[in-house]
């Protein structure tokens, strides 16, 4: 059992929220597509209660499968699609997830590569 655990994966969107990386798990993405410079809609920031980024940035819309409907919302660009190990994932417990003023945080994850903390939140708090 210890062997599918230590291979275990997840499929993650990552974005950039603000000055932090964030993402979403990638069978909750529908789709992935540019958006003009002057570009209208709810941003990431706007919705998860995250501050907005210092300066003008590169956006993209996600469209995001929930359960009762589909959500269109603008991150900031690049979006990516990468496989995170499940030992690097930290989710939160549940007491600090309801209490977390992120709204729809549920995770902690290390970047390999990067070295970096990534924001896992869940659609359905978009």
């Amino acid at each position: 059992m210890s062997d599918l655990c230590e291979h275990a994966t997840l499929d993650v969107v990552l974005f950039s929220a603000g000055e932090w990386r964030a993402g979403f798990e990638a069978r909750l993405v529908r789709s992935s597509r540019p958006a003009l410079a002057n570009a209208s809609g709810k941003t990431i920031e706007t919705q998860l209660g995250l501050a907005p980024p210092a300066g003008a940035t590169p956006r993209q819309y996600l469209e995001l499968k929930r359960a009762q409907d589909v959500r269109e919302v603008l991150v900031g660009a690049p979006v990516e699609l990468v496989t995170l190990p499940a030992s690097s994932i930290y989710p939160l417990p549940p007491l600090l997830a309801a209490r977390c003023k992120l709204h729809g945080l549920r995770a902690l994850a290390l970047e390999q590569d990067a070295k970096a903390v990534v924001l896992l939140f869940e659609p359905a708090a978009v």
